[in-house]
């Protein structure tokens, strides 16, 4: 047997560290277009200078000598021939497997906005946007504005570490609301709140209509008006790289479409991570989960199904972290639904504390949660979510060991009383 897998990142390498604990011998090859396997979610803190690439490196030293793993970095993969059971590099060669896993990732979207070819203007995705960000500021002194057009966590990812290196800093949002997929209103108000606390403006409601300037921008036409900027961050979104499918018979629809065994429409072909449509526990909906632990959780599902005759299956859960300074948020599953839409939904909302604690549930099972503030009770709703057990008996203890049960929340149905 013969395994190949495209992606060096999370769910790629925790594939082939899971494919070693079971098979050490047979040829294990690992295919990147980058030059080396590294952190995604550590390009913020390099770009501020809080880390280095060594520390960001996911596989430093002797690790692929060590784990007979053939490493093929700067390297791209732009065909797949399931029938013949190969995949095509860009320069030609051909390269077999016995089994094969997708986990190529996604890249980031670039709006049609005139002048997003100008100087000054990044995507902000890769340790490489990172480094030509820092680079631009280094031979720039003079910049000193930036826009940020998008309100998703990438956004304000970009807008935090611009900030700390002593850029103003303004996040533009065409919808309504900051982190529109992810958070309710309440959850919203904290966080705006906390967000302006630490020097960032924000803009909703708005669209960005052009890119201003000769070859670098200078400023920014946002409904008409004209913002100054010398750097343009666009993270409005990213889209799974699958264009290299198009030709294999894979089924895609935004992403590779996997089944409870993380395995694709073709025999031997596994995908995980952002490039991937996996089921949803909540729902039992095929969907893209695009975080680092659920990446990490598909690869082991992919490496174990594609090493051991006796697969497992394994259904994920929406999941979404960030902090703003000290205020740590953290959402689980269905975390954007509102009252009055079919859950019974207990929360705590105490705004001078930049405390909100919200679960949803649908019948007698948890499907979802926002945590903002104090986020300990994370790992334990995961355990809940994940095991699909029942809530009844658990949520009172649970939330008196917290203090708030009978003071502070609001029990939307009879049946929690």
């Amino acid at each position: 047997m013969s395994y190949v897998i495209v992606g060096a990142s999370a769910a790629g390498l925790s594939a082939a560290q899971t494919i070693r604990e079971v098979d050490k011998q047979s040829p294990l090859t690992i295919i990147s277009q980058e030059n080396f396997a590294y952190s995604r979610i550590g390009i913020s803190k390099y770009l501020t200078g809080e880390t280095s690439v060594e520390q960001i490196s996911l596989a430093g030293g002797d690790y692929f000598r060590e784990n007979r793993i053939e490493a093929r970095f700067n390297a791209r993969v732009v065909e797949v021939r399931p029938p013949h059971h190969t995949v095509i590099l860009e320069n030609g060669e051909e390269i077999p497997y016995g089994k094969l896993l997708l986990a190529t990732g996604s890249s980031p979207v670039v709006p049609k906005i005139p002048g997003v070819g100008k100087g000054g203007v990044f995507t902000f995705w890769t340790l490489k946007d990172a480094q030509e960000i820092s680079d631009f500021l280094r031979s720039n002194p003079s910049a000193g504005r930036a826009i940020v057009v998008g309100g998703g966590l990438i956004g304000f990812q970009a807008a935090l570490a611009l900030k700390k290196l002593g850029l103003r800093v303004t996040v533009v949002e065409k919808l309504p609301s900051i982190f529109p997929a992810i958070l309710d209103r309440k959850a919203v108000e904290i966080v705006e709140r906390k967000l302006h606390q630490s020097g960032l403006q924000m803009v909703t409601g708005a669209e960005v209509q052009a890119l201003l300037g000769e070859e670098k921008v200078s400023a920014v036409k946002i409904d008409n008006r004209e913002v100054k900027a010398e750097v343009v961050i666009l993270a409005v979104g990213v889209k799974p790289n699958i264009a290299f499918l198009k030709d294999s018979a894979i089924a895609v629809r935004r992403g590779i479409i996997t089944d409870e065994k993380v395995q694709t429409s073709e025999p031997d072909v596994y995908a995980a991570g952002d490039v991937a449509e996996v089921v949803d526990l909540v729902d039992d909906q095929k969907k893209i989960m695009a975080l680092w632990p659920n990446a990490v959780v598909a690869g082991r599902a992919a490496g174990h199904n594609m090493a051991n005759p006796q697969s497992i299956s394994q259904k994920f859960i929406l999941m979404n972290s960030m902090h703003i300074d000290d205020l740590y948020l953290i959402t689980l599953g269905a975390s954007w639904v509102e009252e009055g839409e079919g859950f019974d939904i207990l929360q705590i909302f105490d705004p001078r504390r930049n405390f909100y604690r919200k679960l949803i549930c649908q019948g007698d099972r948890l499907v979802g949660a926002i945590l903002v503030g104090d986020t300990r009770l994370a790992g334990f709703l995961h355990i809940l979510m994940s095991n699909r057990l029942n809530m009844l008996e658990m949520l009172k203890p649970l939330m008196r060991g917290q203090g708030y049960y009978n003071a502070h929340f609001a029990l939307h149905r009879t049946k929690w009383g």
